[in-house]
């Protein structure tokens, strides 16, 4: 099915979201290299997945028989210290955003760091990321600072990096927002209310 034909539904169905240990580290180079100007190699995701602090999920298909070899639709890390958490990263194949993957992998990473007792996590996202900054926001994450000039881009003017942080207020909220919507969360069906 071509991109243009799916919608999130679709793609939530055929999506599950995995967690992640050292031997992936060069799949999700090899992603994270084919988005970003100054990517992570497998030496970084290596040295970062090693370490106990560290959570990494990536999106991949559910589909019977899946081609193994293939590369994750998408990938977050995430590290946890004392009460506070932060996404180091999140990439999505260009071929497969949009459609709901980069919400299944945020609210995935809530749900773990609140188990490791996190209250908060943090990230920060370049200004012109309108993308981003809308699926964060969409998401209950709120402004909550700005580092000037933090981004620097080859061959553009420096980059404001936006602060923005996501207060985890109880066990169950992270998932919450995706059930509302009826979709399946890590492969289990929404929570339907009852009537």
């Amino acid at each position: 099915m071509m991109r243009a034909d799916r919608t999130p539904a679709d793609t939530s169905s055929a999506l599950r979201i995995c967690g992640c240990e050292p031997h992936h580290a060069g799949e999700l180079a090899q992603l994270h290299a084919s988005l970003f100007e100054a990517p992570w190699d497998a030496a970084n995701f290596k040295e970062l997945l090693a370490n106990p602090g560290t959570l990494a999920f990536a999106a991949r298909s559910s589909a019977i028989g899946a081609d193994k070899a293939l590369l994750p639709w998408g990938l977050i890390v995430g590290r946890v210290a004392a009460d506070e958490a932060e996404v180091l990263t999140l990439a999505v194949a260009r071929e497969h955003q949009r459609l709901g993957v980069g919400a299944r992998l945020v609210e995935r990473l809530c749900r773990a760091v609140q188990k490791c007792g996190a209250h908060r996590l943090y990230l920060e996202v370049a200004e012109a990321n309108k993308p981003a900054r809308a699926l964060y926001a969409g998401l209950g994450f709120q402004e909550s600072g700005r580092r000037r000039g933090y981004y620097v881009r080859a061959g553009a003017s420096r980059e404001d990096a936006i602060n923005m942080c996501l207060k985890l207020n109880g066990p169950a909220e992270a998932g919450t927002r995706l059930e509302r919507r009826g979709l399946e969360l890590d492969g289990l069906p929404a929570k339907r209310p009852r009537r």
